[in-house]
């Protein structure tokens, strides 16, 4: 049953994109994918040419290159640069454009923000909470949110629903404006070349749908949560004995975990610079590299497994434990500043705690050798 295990997390460790081995995936500068890409990801970089459409699910995408197809996709955050010949349609947390789409831009967002560089040829039709138009849009515009700022040239229609809208004097509207919401200043006349319609209303009810895409952040770290969760179940199943010491020893050997975490978390990444440097220490740094960040990534298990044995006051019940621990641990990870420190605090205690038990087995297995 063990070894069926050990496979399964070999297996799982391949497949899924987790957020300390898994780099994502990378088009080279000199690279050219002559096919539509289907993706699902944790990060995605294009700095090539691709040919045909993509259809992407990750964290995070970075484009620098040539997409000559269209781009759907559903993302925690978006950097576009560079150039996108078709359309893109979107759903995610943070967009930031900063490149050229030639065609329609589609989606809903949290944040959304066409930087003063984008180039948008076609229409835009967006929901979000925090939209922000500063560049050049070459066809009309569809914009719902909470706030609204447009700082650009737009040549066709403006149609905006928003609860604050702001439309700066320098910019330049070229068809008619529309707006429902309250318009912070006085548009100059100058501004909008065509007929301007509005009403000022407040309370604007945003989109359903915009709240799908704020919800896009939680959903790609609750999916990190829940690899993390499965593998951890498998960890804590092999090697129980190992973590209930472990637990044990959070209460009476803080001191020694502590200080072993902050050596072993400070120390192995200046070691692994130094073998980098020379190159019969290549091959040693690389491993060591893996192996650090292996002890990071399963260094919240004790801590959680500690966490939910104390509230449950059983330390016999350590799956239930995990998990509680585990559920607190991921609000937490929500609240800016308090995570930080939880965080920095949860991997120094339990990568010390790993470290303990990795010294206390060498000096055992001296000791059977002795004898």
């Amino acid at each position: 049953m063990r070894k069926i295990a050990c496979i399964f997390i070999v297996v799982i460790l391949v497949i899924m994109p987790l957020n300390v081995f898994a780099q994502g995936q990378v088009i080279e500068k000199d690279e050219r994918v002559s096919e539509d890409l289907y993706l699902f990801t944790d990060d995605f970089k294009n700095y090539g040419i691709i040919e045909g459409d993509i259809f992407i699910a990750c964290n995070t995408i970075l484009n620098r290159g040539i997409l000559n197809g269209d781009m759907s996709g559903v993302f925690n955050r978006a950097l576009l640069g560079g150039e996108i010949k078709g359309d893109v349609r979107f759903t995610g947390n943070k967009i930031d454009i900063k490149g050229e789409v030639n065609e329609d831009l589609i989606g809903f967002g949290n944040k959304i923000n066409l930087s003063k560089e984008s180039i948008i040829d076609g229409n835009v039709n967006i929901t979000g909470n925090k939209v922000q138009l500063l560049g050049f849009i070459g066809g009309d515009v569809y914009v719902k949110a909470d706030k609204v700022n447009i700082k650009g040239e737009i040549k066709g229609d403006v149609n905006i629903s928003a609860n604050e809208i702001y439309i700066s004097p320098t910019t330049k509207i070229h068809g008619d404006l529309t707006y429902e919401g309250e318009m912070l200043h006085k548009i100059p006349s100058s501004v909008v070349t065509g007929e301007t319609t509005g009403k000022n209303t407040h309370n604007i009810n945003i989109n359903k749908k915009a709240g799908l895409s704020s919800f896009v952040g939680l959903l790609f770290k609750g999916s990190s949560y829940v690899t993390y969760f499965l593998l951890s179940l498998l960890l804590i199943y092999l090697f129980k004995n190992i973590y209930l010491e472990m637990i044990i020893d959070v209460e009476e050997r803080t001191f020694e975990a502590g200080i072993s975490g902050l050596i072993g978390i400070f120390s192995v990444p200046i070691i692994c610079i130094i073998l980098l440097i020379s190159i019969l220490g290549i091959p040693i740094g690389m491993l060591l590299g893996v192996l650090y960040g292996l002890l990071i990534y399963v260094s919240k298990i004790p801590i959680c497994i500690w966490i939910g044995t104390k509230i449950l006051k059983s330390r016999e019940k350590i799956y239930l434990g995990f998990t509680i621990g585990l559920f607190i641990l991921f609000f937490v990870d929500f609240i800016p500043f308090v995570r930080f420190f939880v965080g920095l605090g949860t991997k120094v205690f339990g990568a010390g705690l790993y470290l303990l038990v990795i010294y206390e087995s060498i000096q055992r297995n001296r000791k059977n050798s002795i004898l």
